[in-house]
């Protein structure tokens, strides 16, 4: 039965190979068969958090990590070394699924000295291959890379097929930041007919996932949607609740993005009341940080970041967080914001993309402070690098940015031939920031202040407000300034 809980698990019916699971250790006495119920103990552990429902997830939490340290302790008694290192990486794997990433590290370097000791192929390759999504996860790229490479080198001499699925799927991630978005959706399209054709419909889920991420990068956001919508189905079908959340919060990050404030408010509204694990609570602390920015609700940006920083976070979760604590700066009229992000530019730097983001986030700040020819010159750089990543909605912005601070007509039509306006489209905020610039660049005033008052009734103040302030001052023209100033008091920024 513990060979058919296994293929039920390929095929992703993971309720049944639960329930298999818990058969074998009801049949199986620990007396009677120490081992046998180790194993079905192990298993059971390994999925018992991913199926629980949302009132149950710390419960199950607590009894995985039960069962996994009586299956351990079993392991080694009765000396199966090996079996004992794979109970240690599902418990590494755990916690950092709990966003307890100190306490993931050191389960799997000791999972890691089994490995060694044992000499076992599948041990060593799957502890250096959760080894290395640590490291990743703590911005430490050379080691996680270092891991991957010695983690494939094992799976190939083993012939592990499944492994080496596994391992691309890192080294997949791994590369996601530095490629264009069309790029790394080619790569996931491969990783998973890697899973497919081995059967493993069930690995291949993180890497449509991602698939569908990258093709948000490119501007295609209802591609996504539905790629995700149909994870979505199928995860909840198979009872795979903590995917499934994974998956729901996706879902409202595009949401979000796209703009749908109904769809997104309603798919926010299940994630509140759902009980998630550290790592994905911090991911949505995140976006309702940023939905709170975007509404210039300056207090609920800070407690909602206050709330991230009160775990141990992964290095992505950090570089967002400070790109929002430069973005409170701003709008407090706190000079130190462009220190923070000149600092995380020389962190950002071996990142194409967390570097653009940053020449961005400078840009913005830039003109903001009335510092408008270094800001256009920082636009200019960040539109050449989302460029060359071919991020459309990216380059919109910064195209938008050069358009609203530069002195230099030229070199603003320059600017709003660069945006891919029918991609723009598919996003609600952009597509109104896009009409306003080009009513800027016609002179258009009155019409410019109307798409800027549309703005607002969005819920997009933050975006108006920076309009108004950087286009007026540009202009000298009262009339925004003062548009500007009514939006400022209301929200008690400077």
């Amino acid at each position: 039965m513990t060979e058919l809980g296994a293929v039920l698990e390929l095929v992703g019916n993971l309720r049944e190979a639960v329930a298999l699971h818990r058969e074998v250790m009801a049949l199986r006495s620990i007396e009677a068969d120490p081992v046998g119920y180790a194993i079905a103990s192990a298993n059971v552990a390994r999925l018992v958090t991913r199926l629980a429902p949302p009132e149950r997830r710390s419960e199950a939490l607590i009894e995985s990590r039960k069962l996994l340290t009586e299956s351990g302790q079993l392991f080694v008694a009765h000396g199966h070394a090996a079996h004992a290192g794979h109970v240690l990486v599902v418990l590494g794997d755990l916690e950092r699924g709990s966003g307890h990433l100190t306490e993931a590290k050191t389960a799997l370097l000791d999972a890691l000295k089994v490995a060694e000791r044992t000499g076992q192929a599948s041990l060593l390759s799957i502890t250096l291959l959760n080894l290395a999504m640590i490291e990743r996860d703590l911005g430490q790229s050379v080691d996680c890379r270092a891991h991957l490479k010695r983690a494939h080198a094992v799976a190939t001499k083993a012939g592990d097929r499944l492994q080496l699925a596994r391992i691309l799927l890192a080294q997949a991630l791994l590369a996601a930041d530095d490629l264009p978005p069309f790029d790394v959706a080619a790569l996931f399209a491969s990783v998973e007919a890697d899973f497919v054709a081995i059967g493993q419909h069930q690995g291949a889920i993180p890497a449509i996932a991602n698939r569908a991420s990258a093709m948000a990068r490119a501007g295609h956001l209802h591609e996504a949607h539905s790629l995700l919508a149909k994870l979505q189905v199928q995860l909840q079908s198979a009872g795979d609740r903590l995917s499934a959340s994974e998956i729901d919060l996706s879902l409202a990050e595009l949401l979000f993005s796209i703009g749908d404030k109904n769809r997104f408010t309603l798919a926010m509204q299940q994630l509140q009341s759902a009980d998630l694990p550290i790592r994905l609570e911090q991911r949505l602390l995140l976006l309702r940080a940023r939905e709170s920015m975007r509404s210039l609700d300056l207090a609920n940006v800070r407690e909602f970041s206050a709330r991230v920083r009160g775990a141990e976070i992964s290095r992505s979760a950090s570089f967002s967080l400070e790109l929002l604590r430069a973005q409170l700066l701003t709008f407090a009229g706190d000079f130190s914001a462009t220190d923070v992000l000149k600092s995380l530019a020389q962190q950002a730097a071996p990142s194409p993309r967390e570097s653009a983001a940053v020449s961005s986030a400078l840009a913005t700040t830039l003109a903001w402070q009335g510092q408008v020819n270094r800001a256009t010159d920082v636009a200019h750089e960040a539109l050449a690098k989302w460029q060359a990543l071919q991020e459309p909605l990216s380059i919109a912005s910064a195209a938008c940015t050069v358009i609203c601070t530069s002195f230099n007509a030229a070199e603003r039509e320059a600017a709003w031939v660069a945006i891919d306006r029918q991609i723009v489209m598919a996003c609600r905020d952009q597509a109104l920031v896009c009409e306003a610039v080009r009513l800027l660049l016609d002179r258009n005033i009155p019409a410019y202040q109307r798409v800027l008052v549309q703005m607002r009734k969005d819920g997009n103040e933050s975006g108006a407000v920076w309009l108004a302030r950087v286009s007026g001052g540009r202009l000298a023209n009262q009339k925004l300034l003062d548009f500007a100033q009514t939006i400022a008091v209301r929200h008690q920024i400077r």
